[in-house]
């Protein structure tokens, strides 16, 4: 996870979250509000031209998210909910069978 922490003086520093080589960069918010993310940081997070971020507003600042992190975090939150041993996708898969052959 970026984050990216806009200070009043239009400065903005932005940092990752989580442990990473990729640490204090400085930016800029120019006059139409864009922030370029560094190309170290795009680099280290496969960000490609053209890829769509997710931003959202926190108390301390914004968070900018890939697609691929944000499907990460859906998934692990379903994992968590699941109890161990149990497969979602077998159940799912016996319950096609059971339709297709009540048909």
């Amino acid at each position: 996870m970026v984050e990216v922490d806009i200070h009043l003086r239009g400065e903005s520093t932005m940092h990752t979250t989580e442990t990473s080589p990729i640490d204090g960069y400085h930016v800029k918010v120019d006059p139409a509000g864009r922030v370029v993310v560094p190309a170290a940081i795009r680099a280290h997070l496969n960000i490609r031209p053209g890829d769509t971020l997710v931003m959202r507003s926190r108390d301390n600042g914004l968070e900018l998210r890939t697609y691929g992190q944000l499907m990460r975090d859906a998934q692990d939150y379903i994992c968590s909910q699941v109890p161990a041993g149990r497969s979602l996708s077998d159940e799912l898969i016996e319950d096609r069978r059971r339709e297709a052959e009540a048909e």
